[in-house]
């Protein structure tokens, strides 16, 4: 029997081919490896640019004004956004049912990340911030992405 992929929709600043900095590139990665696994991955770009609806890649884009059309379209069952970008704040309170995790880059541990109950670094994989079945109701009727992480990695050294 061959599970479903989940339905995701990540929020970023920007995406496509030419990205300005790494932690796009990380994401953009990120997003591949999700539609490689099999899940139906859309990302609404959250910096104001002209433009319609686009796929690359096989992940469809939909620019920061049609991002209520992306949720409706994509119907997702989880969010995944970055940590510090007003804009997908402001989607995802929209959006408060559907469980979201948080993408941190370059962040100390001690940093407020406020209300996601799952929080993903490259660094550190994930980092659990509260259990996931309080901080939403519908996170206990999903498989755990906890399960799939496994342990950190060992530290870096030069």
């Amino acid at each position: 029997m061959r599970l479903r992929g989940m339905r995701v929709l990540v929020i970023l600043p920007v995406y496509g081919r030419a990205l300005p900095t790494g932690a796009f590139v990380t994401s953009r990665e990120y997003v591949q490896g999700l539609v490689a696994a099999g899940h139906q991955v859309q990302v609404v770009t959250t910096i104001k640019e002209p433009g319609e609806p686009r796929t690359e890649d096989g992940v469809r884009v939909w620019p920061l004004r049609y991002w209520r059309r992306a949720v409706q379209a994509s119907r997702p069952e989880l969010l995944i956004s970055h940590h510090g970008d007003r804009r997908a704040a402001r989607i995802v309170s929209q959006a408060a049912s559907i469980p979201h995790l948080l993408m941190v880059h370059g962040m100390s541990q001690e940093k407020d990340l406020g209300r996601p109950g799952l929080v993903w670094s490259p660094l550190r994989r994930a980092v659990t911030t509260t259990p996931a079945t309080t901080a939403r109701p519908s996170c206990s009727r999903r498989p755990s992405i906890r399960a799939a992480t496994g342990p950190p990695p060992a530290p870096w050294s030069p």
